[in-house]
Protein backbone atom coordinates (compact mmCIF):
# COMPACT_ATOMS: atom_id res chain seq x y z
CA UNK A 1 0.00 0.00 0.00
CA UNK A 2 1.37 3.20 -0.79
CA UNK A 3 -0.01 6.60 0.73
CA UNK A 4 0.29 10.12 0.53
CA UNK A 5 0.70 11.25 3.88
CA UNK A 6 0.08 15.21 4.30
CA UNK A 7 -1.90 17.06 1.88
CA UNK A 8 0.51 19.77 1.57
CA UNK A 9 3.46 18.99 -0.38
CA UNK A 10 5.13 22.45 0.30
CA UNK A 11 8.33 20.18 1.68
CA UNK A 12 8.96 19.01 -1.41
CA UNK A 13 10.38 20.65 -4.33
CA UNK A 14 9.09 21.04 -7.38
CA UNK A 15 5.70 21.73 -5.34
CA UNK A 16 3.38 18.89 -7.20
CA UNK A 17 -0.32 19.33 -7.55
CA UNK A 18 -2.79 17.19 -5.72
CA UNK A 19 -4.46 15.83 -8.64
CA UNK A 20 -0.97 14.90 -10.96
CA UNK A 21 0.20 13.37 -7.50
CA UNK A 22 -3.00 11.06 -7.14
CA UNK A 23 -2.43 10.35 -11.03
CA UNK A 24 1.11 9.27 -10.39
CA UNK A 25 -0.25 7.29 -7.62
CA UNK A 26 -2.95 5.54 -9.11
CA UNK A 27 -0.51 4.73 -12.03
CA UNK A 28 1.06 2.11 -9.03
CA UNK A 29 -2.06 0.04 -9.25
CA UNK A 30 -1.99 0.39 -13.29
CA UNK A 31 1.17 -1.16 -13.65
CA UNK A 32 0.39 -3.75 -10.79
CA UNK A 33 3.10 -2.37 -8.35
CA UNK A 34 0.52 -2.35 -5.55
CA UNK A 35 -3.22 -3.16 -5.28
CA UNK A 36 -4.49 -0.68 -3.34
CA UNK A 37 -3.40 3.45 -2.40
CA UNK A 38 -4.46 5.49 1.01
CA UNK A 39 -4.35 8.97 2.53
CA UNK A 40 -2.68 10.29 5.78
CA UNK A 41 -4.07 13.32 7.21
CA UNK A 42 -6.40 14.69 4.57
CA UNK A 43 -9.66 16.26 5.75
CA UNK A 44 -13.14 16.05 4.39
CA UNK A 45 -12.50 18.91 1.71
CA UNK A 46 -9.38 17.66 0.40
CA UNK A 47 -10.84 14.70 0.99
CA UNK A 48 -13.76 15.49 -1.42
CA UNK A 49 -12.02 17.11 -3.63
CA UNK A 50 -9.58 14.45 -4.34
CA UNK A 51 -13.15 12.20 -4.83
CA UNK A 52 -13.88 13.99 -7.68
CA UNK A 53 -11.17 13.00 -9.95
CA UNK A 54 -9.79 9.66 -8.44
CA UNK A 55 -9.88 6.80 -10.96
CA UNK A 56 -8.83 4.72 -7.75
CA UNK A 57 -10.46 6.05 -4.52
CA UNK A 58 -8.35 5.87 -1.34
CA UNK A 59 -8.60 2.81 0.74
CA UNK A 60 -8.17 4.34 3.60
CA UNK A 61 -7.81 7.82 5.04
CA UNK A 62 -5.22 7.93 8.24
CA UNK A 63 -6.35 11.09 10.64
CA UNK A 64 -5.53 11.79 14.02
CA UNK A 65 -8.47 10.05 16.46
CA UNK A 66 -8.87 9.36 19.98
CA UNK A 67 -11.38 9.80 22.58
CA UNK A 68 -10.61 13.24 22.82
CA UNK A 69 -10.77 13.85 19.13
CA UNK A 70 -13.20 11.81 17.46
CA UNK A 71 -13.60 13.68 14.28
CA UNK A 72 -17.25 12.02 14.02
CA UNK A 73 -18.09 14.22 10.78
CA UNK A 74 -14.99 13.12 9.02
CA UNK A 75 -15.45 9.43 9.79
CA UNK A 76 -19.31 9.82 8.80
CA UNK A 77 -18.05 11.58 5.39
CA UNK A 78 -15.54 8.69 4.49
CA UNK A 79 -17.58 5.85 5.58
CA UNK A 80 -20.27 7.66 3.49
CA UNK A 81 -17.72 7.49 1.00
CA UNK A 82 -16.17 4.15 1.21
CA UNK A 83 -13.00 5.34 2.27
CA UNK A 84 -12.25 3.55 5.43
CA UNK A 85 -10.80 5.58 8.53
CA UNK A 86 -7.99 4.39 10.01
CA UNK A 87 -7.13 5.82 13.51
CA UNK A 88 -3.36 8.22 14.35
CA UNK A 89 -2.41 8.25 18.06
CA UNK A 90 -6.22 6.35 18.97
CA UNK A 91 -4.40 6.90 22.69
CA UNK A 92 -2.93 10.54 22.08
CA UNK A 93 0.91 11.55 21.56
CA UNK A 94 3.04 10.25 24.58
CA UNK A 95 3.53 12.76 27.08
CA UNK A 96 0.89 14.96 25.41
CA UNK A 97 -1.93 16.77 27.79
CA UNK A 98 -4.89 16.44 25.56
CA UNK A 99 -7.68 16.03 28.35
CA UNK A 100 -9.80 18.63 28.99
CA UNK A 101 -8.30 22.93 29.19
CA UNK A 102 -4.81 20.07 28.56
CA UNK A 103 -5.06 18.87 32.12
CA UNK A 104 -4.77 15.13 30.91
CA UNK A 105 -3.51 12.50 28.65
CA UNK A 106 -5.81 9.65 27.65
CA UNK A 107 -4.11 7.38 29.03
CA UNK A 108 -4.82 8.86 32.16
CA UNK A 109 -8.03 8.22 31.92
CA UNK A 110 -9.62 6.05 35.11
CA UNK A 111 -11.15 3.71 31.79
CA UNK A 112 -8.27 3.35 29.57
CA UNK A 113 -6.64 1.93 32.84
CA UNK A 114 -9.08 -0.14 33.81
CA UNK A 115 -9.29 -1.85 30.52
CA UNK A 116 -5.42 -2.12 30.20
CA UNK A 117 -5.48 -3.73 33.92
CA UNK A 118 -8.20 -6.44 33.04
CA UNK A 119 -5.96 -7.27 30.17
CA UNK A 120 -2.78 -7.48 31.82
CA UNK A 121 -1.17 -4.49 30.40
CA UNK A 122 0.05 -0.82 30.71
CA UNK A 123 -2.05 1.71 29.20
CA UNK A 124 0.98 3.22 27.36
Amino acid sequence: MYVIHWPNNHFSKPQVPMHMLWQDMERLIDLGLTHSIGLSNFNTQLTADLLTYARHKPVYNQVQMNPYNTQTDAVAFMLAHGVTPVASSPLGRMGSKMGPKGATTVTDEPIIKEIAAKHGKSPI
